[in-house]
């Protein structure tokens, strides 16, 4: 029993150890192409090859889009890298998740009316106990995912309601769907189910990965639903039921 115990730790041990290594290397890939534009930019204007003022406008601008590129990056290899550390500190208490979606919503409203998107929320108060930053994270990638792959024009649906013992969040995009084989990689490091629309809005492909790591935290996982004409994502959380006791 001790010989099969520590057989499936170091198994365990490697596997992990094989994702780390993973990560960074896609990490190091992902950060290549952003560096070269930012590099290629600043000598193009320290040599002078510009022959406008506007042309060298548009290098500046290159660098400082791809220096928000980079920095998001690094801000979702941070939540990873706190997801992925066992002794980091978290304040757990009991938290309103009607009250966090409410505020995620009013954050992301300019972006999807400026997308020409209806959002339609139904939510009731629904109390977990959760770090707050955490489940924010969780449902601020859930929600930019939605804005972000939903046709113009469409509609996303967000529900919370409580059932029985659980607390169920749903995020639906109307207008689109997914394939199969996508199915299978959506929620993999630095994924995308459309690279070069991604890669030029800025995504690290690590939203639905941190979404994943963050859910195993509360012994849950994101549910994902495919059809003909709407994708849906969904979760469950352990209810609070007195959240005044």
């Amino acid at each position: 029993d001790q010989n099969q115990q520590l057989t499936e730790t170091l198994i365990e041990e490697n596997q992990n150890e094989k994702r780390r290594l993973d990560f960074v290397s896609g990490m190091s890939h992902e950060l290549k192409t952003p560096l070269a534009i930012i590099q290629a930019s600043a000598e193009a204007i320290q040599n002078n090859i510009f022959d406008n003022d506007a042309d060298e406008n548009d290098a500046l601008n290159s660098i400082q889009h791809e220096v928000t590129k980079t920095n998001n990056m690094i801000k979702s290899m941070m939540n990873v890298y706190q997801l992925d550390t066992p002794n980091y500190e978290q304040e757990w208490k009991i938290e309103n998740i009607n009250t966090i979606l409410q505020s995620v919503n009013t954050s992301l409203k300019l972006l999807y009316e400026n997308s020409n998107l209806n959002v339609v929320i139904k939510s009731v108060d629904a109390f977990v106990n959760c770090n707050k930053d955490r489940i924010e994270t969780v449902i601020v990638n859930l929600f930019n995912n939605a804005i972000k792959y939903t046709p113009e024009g469409n509609i996303i649906e967000i529900n919370l309601y409580n059932k029985n013992k659980y607390v169920v969040f749903e995020i639906i995009n109307h207008g689109t769907t997914i394939d199969e084989a996508n199915m299978n990689k959506l929620f993999d490091p630095f994924y995308r189910i459309d690279k070069a629309r991604s890669r030029s809005e800025g995504s690290s492909g690590l939203g639905l990965y941190i979404v994943s790591e963050s859910l195993k935290q509360y012994n849950t996982k994101c549910n994902v639903e495919s059809t003909d004409n709407f994708v849906k994502f969904s979760f469950k959380l352990k209810k609070v039921i007195n959240p005044e006791d």
